[in-house]
């Protein structure tokens, strides 16, 4: 297996040492945080919004650094998100916001996309309509929709930003049995948590885990 996701000697100001590690292609991983705030300067790493003080962050065998912004553009079209909070534009109702990444990453939309956005709101539980704003959900509502959103744009790379922060013991299994129901699905799929919840490792039987300190 290669590496999808590479951190060299990766120095930023929320680290307390150089970070290194890496997630093999195929592989589901959970990084443990000390904090929030931590999990936020990881995906910006990740998605090329920021740059490492020192050392060099790959993604899907692509220097970030050496990207330039066609290029970042593309790779971003191969990864997923879930917000850990928000990530919803609140003016536009939820099944609008099912197809924004399509939509922005210029990914075809096929007529019977709309089928499948119906029908993938529906596997990850969402009972709300796809009329509705984001503003009348509530924050597990919100949190399936992301979940939906991911599952339609089918990416290469998913990262999960505190997938299970401020959920109750049902929401949180739910979101979990979805999200990695959803990574299984695909051979090679590498699918990234990440939380500062200590106790996320004992749910992800099998998972690699990695300390970022």
């Amino acid at each position: 297996m290669s590496a999808t996701v590479c951190f060299d000697s990766v120095n930023s100001p929320f680290f307390g040492s150089e970070l290194s590690f890496s997630v093999q292609t195929g592989e589901l991983a959970v990084l443990l945080t000390a904090k929030e705030e931590v999990n936020a300067a990881l995906v910006r790493l990740l998605f090329g919004v920021n740059l490492p003080l020192a050392g060099s962050v790959s993604v899907l065998g692509e220097a970030i650094a050496s990207l330039d912004e066609s290029l970042l553009f593309r790779l971003r079209s191969r990864m997923g998100l879930v917000f850990s909070s928000g990530g919803l534009i609140s003016n536009l109702k939820v099944g609008e916001n099912l197809y924004l990444p399509l939509q922005y990453h210029k990914l075809p939309v096929a007529e019977e996309s709309a089928a499948a956005g119906e029908a993938i709101l529906q596997r990850v539980g969402y009972r709300g309509g796809s009329s509705k704003l984001p503003g009348l959900l509530s924050q597990f509502e919100k949190k399936q929709v992301l979940l939906a959103r991911v599952i339609l744009m089918n990416p290469e790379v998913v990262i999960y930003d505190s997938l299970l922060l401020g959920h109750n013991l049902h929401e949180r299994n739910h979101l979990l049995d979805i999200a990695v129901d959803f990574h299984r699905e695909m051979a090679d799929r590498t699918s990234i948590f990440l939380s500062s919840d200590a106790s996320l490792p004992q749910l992800m039987h099998g998972a690699k885990i990695i300390a970022v300190h």
